[in-house]
């Protein structure tokens, strides 16, 4: 069976900036990321709703993201697939082990965030990413430990 780990930390700036260091890895560059659950606060946030359900490019995402303004993201999940991979319904680990799926973003409460990944180097780099561009202690949880029971938010 496939081993999921994850990163686990709380984080006060922006999601903007959680994107950027995973666009820092380029391994991540040529891969599609569905935003299935958003919610942006802010006197212009629903706007943002339409994101919903979409596949984009991590470049693409960045843009959206680069110019919230007075928004701010409250909650979000986003996964991350190959090009042509097919995208599936991820509710829980067991669902995401079965999946194309490579990687889950999670934020809640525009502050605590969950990544978790089935390729452990690429955890790592992210990790590493984290801790030298934003000086987050992004704890890494094996799959044993990680504490989550499903994949929502």
């Amino acid at each position: 069976m496939v081993s999921i780990n994850g990163l686990e930390f709380e984080y006060d700036g922006i999601f903007f900036d959680i994107l950027t260091t995973i666009n820092n890895n380029t391994m991540y560059n040529e891969r599609k990321w569905l935003v299935d659950c958003l919610w942006v606060e802010g006197p212009t946030g629903e706007a943002y709703q339409t994101m919903n359900a979409q596949t984009y490019p991590l470049c693409e995402l960045l843009k959206h993201f680069s110019c919230l303004g007075q928004n701010f993201v409250f909650f979000i999940r986003i996964r991350e697939y190959g090009i042509s991979d097919n995208i599936d319904h991820i509710s829980t680990f067991e669902d995401f082990q079965k999946s194309d799926c490579k990687m889950v973003l999670i934020m809640a409460d525009s502050k605590f965030y969950g990544i978790y990944a089935k390729d452990d180097i690429k955890q790592r780099s992210v990790q590493n990413s984290l801790i030298s561009l934003l000086s987050i202690d992004a704890e890494f949880v094996p799959m044993d430990s990680i504490t989550r029971t499903g994949l929502t938010v």
